[in-house]
């Protein structure tokens, strides 16, 4: 039979050991981690853009499959990003945007999980102008382009692209005309080419026909 003394040593560990055991299993722990881990790797990113009234793109970005597990901090905005279901965050072109994934669970708050990186592509005004429209094929005007180019570099990657090309040109041009020479020398020419064509078969049956009856 326990004494009253040994009664009140049992109960004083019980209570101590209580707030303990409770601390433990509110730890976050390897299963929640690795599910936290797996609902982060769900969300998906995805972009798309619509020009406004003055022909510019807009871009808007789309987080699916979010669910109350987690939250996401936009690092252009300083957005917090939750709650369920398809979000749609509107930015400019060229915008480089990277979302952080956190841990929503009260256990596991503030463990940053993941980390997304979206770079909006940068749209080329240059595209629609009129040295453009001339030179569709010159790498500077394309719709797209992975970074800003200013006046001064377009202009000056412009003018050199386009000597360039006249100087093709007028390479394949000087090609073309010795060959039209070529072509009208043998049209003004042919009789007299094929009779001094036949000379020369003649002449050479003739060497060939004189050597076989000397070695006889």
């Amino acid at each position: 039979m326990l004494t009253r003394k040994n009664k009140f040593i049992l109960i004083t560990l019980v209570l101590f050991a209580f707030p303990c055991f409770s601390h433990v299993q509110a730890e976050c722990d390897y299963t929640r981690q690795a599910e936290l881990s797996r609902i982060a790797g769900n969300v998906q990113f995805s972009y798309t853009y619509e020009a406004n009234e003055v022909g510019n793109p807009e871009f808007t970005v789309i987080i699916s499959n979010l669910t109350n597990d987690i939250y996401i901090k936009d690092n252009e905005n300083d957005a917090i990003i939750s709650g369920i279901g398809d979000k749609r965050l509107s930015y400019s072109n060229g915008s480089s945007i990277e979302f952080e994934i956190y841990s929503n669970d009260s256990n596991c708050a503030g463990e940053m999980i993941l980390s997304k990186q979206i770079n909006l592509p940068h749209y080329n005004f240059y595209s629609q102008s009129e040295e453009c429209q001339d030179y569709p094929e010159f790498a500077y005007c394309q719709m797209w382009m992975n970074s800003d180019i200013s006046l001064s570099n377009f202009n000056k990657a412009f003018n050199k692209y386009k000597q360039d090309l006249q100087n093709k040109q007028g390479s394949n041009i000087e090609k073309e005309g010795a060959w039209e020479r070529f072509l009208t020398f043998v049209e003004e020419n042919l009789i007299i080419l094929i009779i001094c064509l036949i000379g020369i078969i003649i002449l050479i049956i003739g060497f060939i026909f004189r050597k076989r009856l000397r070695r006889r």
